[in-house]
């Protein structure tokens, strides 16, 4: 009986540590195209993967959209655009399409996905040089969590990851001499790709060979 017990046991933790295991490497779900357009109040996302797509909308003041909210008045020019943006549940509806099949998003539900979605990054206002209206670009960090319905046949809760290029466009307020926020596009881009162990590998081997060969011809 002891040796049984003892067996059940190792075969518990065995299993809970391939469950733990599973679920601390488990691949997000990297968004490599689409866009984050937010412009006349209205933030409108639409980010693309692989057999994904998640389509949503949120007001500025319902979420937090710092561009808008701190060009209201404190970007006088060299000051640091706070790029921040975040909305969640019921502040941002839409769909999400996985493997074909679309999903209603907004509130949490026994039918309905729900998400929380976090853009991060920060640009320099540019120095007033006559022109009225200005475009600058800085990169974003992009992140979420999309909770599944809340229902027993449901799946895990699933990471989104991505990045891209922010382009902000700004207008000039000459009776106070700051900039205003007009509108910003938030494009994502697919990852640089990181060379693989073999690829790097044979480069160096390469590059040694190359060494080498100039090493032999060096007269003496």
């Amino acid at each position: 009986m002891k040796a049984r017990a003892a067996a059940l046991r190792i075969t518990g933790s065995s299993v809970l540590a391939l469950l733990c295991a599973s679920q601390a490497y488990a691949e997000p779900i990297v968004i490599t195209s689409g866009s984050l357009v937010a412009i006349e109040m209205i933030a409108n996302l639409d980010a693309r993967a692989k057999d994904f797509r998640m389509i949503a909308a949120g007001d500025f003041t319902s979420g937090d959209f710092r561009p808008w909210s701190q060009c209201h008045g404190n970007c006088s020019p060299g000051t640091p655009i706070d790029l921040f943006a975040n909305w969640s549940g019921s502040d941002f509806g839409g769909s999400v399409t996985i493997d074909n099949s679309t999903f209603p998003l907004g509130i949490s539900s026994s039918l309905n996905y729900a998400t929380d979605v976090v853009f991060t990054g920060t640009v320099l206002a540019p120095v007033f040089d006559g022109r009225t209206a200005r475009e600058i670009s800085a990169p974003f960090s992009f992140s979420a969590r999309l909770f599944p319905p809340m229902s027993p046949e449901a799946g895990p809760t699933q990471h989104l990851v991505g990045q891209g290029t922010t382009t902000l466009r700004l207008l000039w307020r000459t009776e106070d001499l700051q900039w205003t926020f007009d509108r910003a596009v938030y494009t994502f881009e697919p990852p640089s790709p990181v060379p693989e162990p073999g690829t790097l590998t044979l480069v160096g081997l390469g590059l040694s060979g190359l060494l080498g060969c100039r090493l032999r011809r060096r007269p003496r």
